[in-house]
């Protein structure tokens, strides 16, 4: 982390902006079904296991851990941003679609830190409406928006018990 640090330190913030933002995503290793920690992985049809990446916008890698092909996207993301180890403090983390969650927006809010996710059938999506009366509001979210409404009291009641 010392030359991360030492990066960080050297960079002139008018020519590299400030280091707040950081991306994260795993990549697949493959290894043989007999060593201690690979698992199958599902969608690469193999035995293996993940390295999960994060890189601040800039190109260093901040942190990076091992991990099984089970382990969790989102809980891998935020254990990064909490345990990256190194001067700059991430106020945005980018992450793909299996990287985020309503669990992960929710411990993001709570750590301050904004997630960014990188949705991938976002035009399939519909979005609830935030009442049934203002769609002229929206006019560009008309395609994404559903029929539903955001059930309000719903929420109240769960936040306050």
């Amino acid at each position: 982390m010392r030359l991360v640090n030492a990066t960080f330190a050297a960079r002139d913030a008018a020519w590299w902006g400030e280091g707040t933002a950081c991306a994260s995503d795993s990549k697949k290793f493959d290894s043989w079904s007999s060593n201690f920690m690979p698992e199958w992985h599902q969608r690469y049809r193999s035995p293996g296991v993940m390295i999960y990446w994060h890189v601040e916008k800039k190109s260093p890698c901040v942190y990076s851990r091992l991990k099984s092909c089970s382990v969790s996207e989102a809980a891998a993301m935020i254990e990064g941003v909490l345990r990256h180890c190194t001067d700059v403090e991430i106020d945005r983390q980018y992450t793909d679609t299996h990287g985020a969650s309503i669990v992960a927006f929710a411990f993001a809010h709570m750590l301050g830190f904004n997630l960014l996710p990188r949705l991938k059938n976002v035009g399939s999506a519909r979005l609830y409406r935030p009442t049934a009366s203002q769609d002229e509001k929206w006019p560009n979210l008309a395609p994404l928006l559903s029929t539903k409404t955001i059930d309000w009291d719903l929420i109240s009641s769960a936040t306050r018990s």
